[in-house]
């Protein structure tokens, strides 16, 4: 394995040091506008671009530091619960192309979290609709890399797989559940 991810940054730049140049690192937690500075150029995808301020920011610091450019996932809330981050899936259209053909922000494709409730048929949903939705802007947006498709965590890779996940999140299965 040599893509492991972080949804803190402080964790992530601590545990980096640790691993020299033999890992990729990703973010996949919230970021806060905050902290893109201290993690844009650390990383290799952030998961989690979830607002158009995040956007602006990551455009701002990447600038700022000469990047050509920030591999992303637009994260999608395709379940509609309060409780979680990510653009309505109706506004990601609109979200991508305020993206310009000239932005450092590079979206490499589509990111969410199944619900916290309501069994597998309603995580089932929630995947499908992002695979759609992704289909849909693969035709929108053919300029775009839609290649990665980001669902499924320790719980439910199985309907992720089932439903197109090309990248899983899966450290309690791999390394246990946090303390």
């Amino acid at each position: 394995a040599r893509d492991f991810a972080e949804n803190r940054v402080q964790e992530l730049l601590e545990k980096k040091k640790e691993f020299a140049h033999t890992v990729q690192w990703h973010m996949i937690g919230h970021l806060q506008t905050n902290k893109v500075r201290q993690v844009i150029d650390q990383v290799s995808l952030i998961h989690s671009l979830d607002r158009p301020e995040l956007a602006l920011e990551i455009e701002k610091q990447a600038k700022a530091k000469n990047l050509s450019g920030v591999n992303c996932l637009v994260q999608v809330n395709t379940t509609g619960e309060i409780s979680k981050s990510g653009f309505d899936p109706a506004r990601v259209e609109s979200f991508v192309s305020s993206l310009g053909p000239g932005s450092c922000v590079r979206i490499q494709g589509l990111m969410t979290i199944g619900p916290l409730e309501g069994g597998p048929a309603r995580t089932r949903e929630a995947f499908r609709r992002l695979r759609d939705l992704r289909e849909r802007l693969k035709h929108r947006f053919p300029d775009r890399d839609w290649g990665t498709l980001s669902m499924g965590m320790s719980g439910d890779f199985e309907i992720a797989i089932e439903e197109g996940a090309t990248l899983l999140r899966i450290g309690a299965l791999v390394f246990g559940k946090r303390g």
